[in-house]
């Protein structure tokens, strides 16, 4: 869109503007060639000077005279090399090219390998995930007894233990956990904890709720330096770890 003003009348702005003020859109509208130049568009379709070239007409200096040429001197001029014209620029309302044979191959071979990539990696899944769901189905039957839940039972089990590979879990870890939770099927909650567990996230717990003891998380390793006692020595040998004081009690 653009607006073009004149300090002289220009008879053709006077007449485009009669025509289209009659609308309700006052614009003139105008349609860029392609030689560069704009023709005003008109109801009917046609096509017509937008006043611009008489305008810059009138007022363009004369051009100097070309001087006489000696016909003594003239030489013929040696051929010349004329380069190619430039193709015209597309207009903003032109099309993008289309794609080549070639290019549209290469694009269908690009999304033919990323399927099978994904198609491959499916796969592979699934055959992990239904590898440990058929072992601990069996095991489970062999020491919990027959599963007697839900009739989708295995398949939903199966597919917790896909989500867990999904997630970067491994078969083993998976396998572990299902011994944990010791359940044909565990539910959300448990299948978590006990993936916890598996990998070493969460201590488990006892019937009793009490941490299981161990005497070197109490006492600590036996390669360990021996505490000092404040204000006293210590006369055990430097390969003696226990360092132990014995003494007699006398009763008075």
């Amino acid at each position: 869109m653009g607006t073009a003003i004149s300090e002289a009348p220009k008879p053709q702005w006077v007449k485009d503007r009669e025509l289209f003020g009659s609308t309700n859109d006052p614009a003139v509208p105008v349609v860029q060639q392609q030689d560069g130049t704009f023709l005003v568009q008109y109801p009917d379709g046609t096509f017509g000077p937008d006043g611009f070239e008489l305008a810059f007409d009138d007022e363009a200096p004369l051009a100097d005279p070309e001087p006489e040429r000696d016909e003594a001197q003239e030489t013929e001029p040696e051929d010349e090399e004329v380069p190619p014209a430039e193709p015209p620029k597309p207009s903003a309302g032109t099309r993008r090219p289309r794609r080549t044979s070639a290019q549209k191959a290469a694009d269908d071979a690009e999304k033919e390998a990323a399927t099978a990539k994904k198609a491959k990696k499916k796969a592979a899944l699934d055959a992990a995930a239904e590898k440990v769901a058929t072992w601990w189905w069996e095991d489970a039957e062999k020491y919990l007894g027959k599963y007697v839940g839900r009739n989708n039972g295995y398949v939903a089990m199966r597919n917790m233990v896909k989500k867990a590979l999904e997630a970067g879990y491994t078969q083993r870890q998976c396998a572990d956990a299902l011994r944990t939770a010791r359940k044909h099927l565990p539910s959300a909650q448990q299948w978590q904890t006990a993936l916890g567990v598996a990998t070493n996230h969460i201590i488990p717990s006892q019937p009793n709720g009490r941490v299981p003891y161990s005497d070197k998380a109490t006492w600590g390793d036996q390669s360990d330096a021996p505490p000092s006692t404040p204000g006293g020595t210590s006369n055990a040998s430097a390969d003696d770890s226990d360092d132990a004081t014995f003494g007699v009690i006398a009763r008075p």
